[in-house]
Parts: C-alpha cells; structure tokens; sequence
C-alpha cells in the first residue's frame, strides 16, 4: 500500500513534466529548463548551488542548464560580489516575459491534480508529503551524499 502512494507521487511528477512539455510558452525551451526560469524569477540573485538544492539536483546538471539558458538569453550569470567563487543568477527580460505563464500553467496543473479535495485533504497532504520528503532527504544525509534544499514549491 505505502509503496502504491510513493508510487504514485512519482507518477504525479512524470505527469506534471508531461504537462509543461505540452504547454511550453516558448519553442526553445524544455521542461527542465522552464523549472529553472521558475526558481530564477523566483529567487533573482541567488548561486548555482542554491539553485541546484531548490531544484533537488547537482551542481554539474545546474550549471549545464543555466549555461544553455544563459546561451538562449534567458537568465544571467554574474560572479557574486561576497564570494568571487560563486555566480550568482538572474533573469533577464526575456525569462521574465515567461514567467507569468509558466506560473499560470502551474497554477492550472495544480488545481486540476487538486480537484476533489477539501483544504483540510489538502493541508494533510501537504504535511505527509513533507514528512516523506524530510525522511528521504535524511536518509541521503545519512548515506554521505550532499542533501538537496527541499524544493521551493506552490503549497495551496
């Protein structure tokens, strides 16, 4: 049974990729990509690595990523002014004209996954999901490997 749930939050995630590939606001961005313009416009000057925690990924995916962004005009890499080892990300014109839209299409996917359930279905949910979160990202502590920033994402 509590396989059958982890199970399902997986596919809830694959579902959620499948729906912003579906509904990308511009031909030259991916899923992926637009999952970082999302933390950028949300979190405007913060380092690679923060962003790569808040997106529960490496640093070496978070640089490739934010390299190809950079390339298609979409964010900017500036050597932070505190630690002249770290870049710091920001967005550009052009991410920000996204961002309203893959916020809305968020929004949309959402309320559509929501549907059905009442604020406190909704309340418990996003309390057990925090647990299991919690628990998983203990056990990579645990394990030695370097625990990813729970990721920075719309609670209802």
């Amino acid at each position: 049974m509590l396989s059958e749930a982890l199970h399902n939050i997986f596919r809830i995630s694959r579902y959620n990729i499948a729906y912003r590939a579906a509904h990308l606001p511009a031909p030259d961005l991916t899923p992926g990509q637009c999952l970082y313009i999302s933390h950028v416009c949300r979190m405007p000057g913060a380092t690679q690595e923060q962003l790569a925690r808040a997106i529960c990924t490496d640093k070496t995916t978070a640089a490739h990523q934010l390299s190809t962004l950079e390339r298609c005009g979409y964010v900017e890499r500036r050597v932070s002014a505190r630690d002249g080892r770290c870049r710091c990300v920001f967005p550009t014109e052009k991410a920000l004209a996204v961002f309203p839209v893959l916020r809305q299409q968020q929004d949309a996917f959402t309320d559509a996954v929501l549907a059905g359930l009442s604020a406190e279905e909704c309340a418990e949910l996003t309390r057990l999901t925090a647990l299991v979160c919690g628990n998983a990202a203990a056990l990579l502590q645990d394990a030695g490997t370097r625990t990813p920033h729970p990721a920075h994402g719309r609670t209802r």
